[in-house]
Parts: structure tokens; C-alpha cells; sequence
């Protein structure tokens, strides 16, 4: 590269950052949506630009040099700085923060943000609101490859260092059944149901799923069936048609009946639940996650709740929505 070349400085950082996570160009590449190419040439600029090799390229995966490693702690803060820079700016003169990038769980899409959307627009001025739906881990990458700002997911990501979690709301997990399947004293056994009905269950590439099969194989119970799905929408209906039983959530629940019945019932065992959360980067966009996180509760509270509860009755305080200081509360 020739001493006139200048790069993003910034841009060349996160792809190291990226580089750097997943230990491989291919990876890098995938993660950013860039060519590997374009993931190569930019590290080999950034290297002239520093002068400093910061990629061991001769083992696979790839390893940080010395210089790699202090660069990587660097740079995350630079560009937490950068951000949050960014963002103090942008807010200044009182104008709304013109642009909110939200990835959302599939599940909750279409229930929770139609209203959550209005909401932000209204209550906080935001011009321009980009909202990604899919599996909890492809939104979970986007977040992390700064693709989207914000992240309502079931994985609060707890491994990962930098990020900030807000609690949203809590659900036990429930079994759910078709419509006369279950009675209305709710006494059900997961034995009884399979003797009739076959298992629905959900891919274990999904959060739902391993969370749901590692619990089944933690009570050493073997649940036979053919059919399974990654989408909740798909678990809720094949249910309702009557093609068998499924665990589930309330939320999944409402976001798939659409305008079917189903029984449910409590799970009949030891209780285990989900956890929804609101994740940031830590140190970025200012006072917006904390705005944004207040408003997600009054959604919750006055418009999701009452209609999870109404597709699930016996429920009753069994989803609970977060308190504003990060607790639960009914």
C-alpha cells in the first residue's frame, strides 16, 4: 500500500474485530455480508497502516499476534467511543434520534412490534425504525457485527463480554395440546398425551428447542415424534389441526393461533421458564437503550400481556413483565 492510501480506520476495525471473533476470513466475511476478499485486502491495509502483522496466518484457526491483542482490546473501546460519540451528537438541539436498527425474535414480530413501533415513533421521535425478524442466533450475530442497534431475544448472550441486558418479561413453559385434548383441571402427565397424540416438537437448532430437549433429557424423558419445526407458528398450528402435542410458551402461543384453539396446560414436572431481554452494547447510543426499555415495558404491560393471558387464561400471573429497576413484576 502506498504512503498516500488511506482507509476507514474505524471500518478496518471492525472487520479485525469480526477476524478476530470468529478466527477465520470465511467467517469474518459471512458475519459482515462483505466478500472474503474484501476482509482480506482490508486487514492487509490496516497491517501496512499500523505497521504490525496482527494475524498469525500459518495455524488454522487463526491466532492474534502480540499486537493483534493489544489492538483488539483497543479497538473495542474505540469504537464503543465512536458510537456513543455518535449518538451525543446526534441528540443535541433535543431533535429524536433520526434512526433505531431493532432485531426482534421471529415469535414476537408480529405481535409485540406493530404496537412497540407506533410507540417509539410517537413517544420518541424516531424517524426511521429498521426491524430485522428471524432465529435468536442470526439476530444475535447481527447485533454483535453492528448490524442492527438492539436485540429483544430469549439468549441474553451471557458469554458475551460488553453488552448491556434489560429484562423484559418471563413465561413458563406450558404444554399445549388440541382443543379437547387436555381437561379442564389441567392434570395432564407428557406420558398420557403421547399415548394419544404424537410429539410436535421444535428443531434443536433453535433456542427454544435445545431448551426444551435438554430439559426433557435432564428428567430422562424420551418424547417419540416425527414431526418438527423452527418456526413457532408452525409447532401452534400443526397443534391446532390436531396432528398432536407440543411444548411451548405463552407468547408462542398467541403469535401462532391466529384465530385457532388450543388446550394448554402447566408443564407437568419441574417449572423451567425463558427470560426475554432488551441487549445493547454496553456504552453506546447514550440514553436511548434505557428510553427504548421503558417503553418496551408499557407495551408489554398494557397491550402484550393482556393478550397472552387471554389466549392462555389459566395463566394468570405466570408471564410477568419486568419492573422498570429490572425485577419482575405481575
Amino acid at each position: 500500500m502506498s504512503a498516500a492510501k488511506k482507509i476507514d480506520f474505524l471500518r478496518a476495525l471492525e472487520v479485525f474485530l469480526a477476524v478476530a471473533e470468529h478466527r477465520s476470513m470465511t467467517g469474518a466475511a459471512k458475519a459482515l455480508g462483505l466478500a472474503q476478499s474484501a476482509v482480506s485486502q482490508t486487514l492487509l491495509h490496516l497491517e501496512a497502516e499500523l505497521g504490525q502483522s496482527l494475524l498469525d496466518r500459518g495455524v488454522r484457526p487463526l491466532a492474534l499476534t502480540g499486537a493483534g491483542a493489544v489492538l483488539q482490546v483497543r479497538a473495542v473501546q474505540l469504537i464503543a467511543e465512536a458510537a456513543e460519540t455518535r449518538s451525543l451528537v446526534r441528540g443535541v438541539g433535543g431533535a429524536g434520534p433520526p434512526q433505531l436498527r431493532l432485531a426482534v425474535i421471529g415469535s414476537l414480530a408480529g405481535t409485540l412490534v406493530p404496537p412497540l413501533v407506533a410507540t417509539l415513533t410517537d413517544r420518541l421521535g424516531i424517524r426511521e425504525i429498521s426491524v430485522w425478524r428471524g432465529l435468536a442466533t442470526t439476530n444475535e450475530n447481527a447485533l454483535l457485527s453492528r448490524d442492527v442497534d438492539m436485540l429483544v431475544t430469549s439468549d441474553a448472550l451471557y458469554d458475551v463480554d460488553g453488552l448491556r441486558r434489560l429484562a423484559l418479561f418471563h413465561e413458563p413453559y406450558i404444554v399445549i395440546a388440541p382443543s379437547g385434548a387436555i381437561g379442564a383441571a389441567k392434570a395432564t402427565t407428557l406420558a398420557g398425551l403421547a399415548a394419544r397424540l404424537p410429539y410436535v416438537r421444535y428443531t434443536r437448532r433453535t433456542q427454544m428447542g435445545w431448551t426444551i430437549e435438554t430439559q426433557l433429557k435432564r428428567l430422562g424423558i424420551g418424547l417419540p415424534g416425527a414431526l418438527e419445526f423452527d418456526s413457532s407458528e408452525d409447532v401452534v398450528a400443526t397443534v391446532a389441526a390436531g396432528r398432536g402435542f407440543a411444548i411451548s410458551v405463552p407468547s408462542h402461543v398467541l403469535h401462532g393461533l391466529r384465530g385457532a384453539r388450543v388446550d394448554s396446560a402447566p408443564f407437568p414436572g419441574p417449572r423451567f421458564g425463558r427470560e426475554v431481554n432488551l441487549v445493547v452494547r454496553e456504552a453506546e447510543l447514550g440514553a436511548m437503550p434505557g428510553e427504548v426499555h421503558s417503553l418496551c415495558l408499557e407495551v408489554l404491560a398494557d397491550d402484550f400481556a393482556p393478550r397472552v393471558r387471554a389466549a392462555v387464561p389459566w395463566l394468570g400471573d405466570g408471564f410477568a413483565v419486568a419492573a422498570k429497576t429490572g425485577s419482575t413484576a405481575h
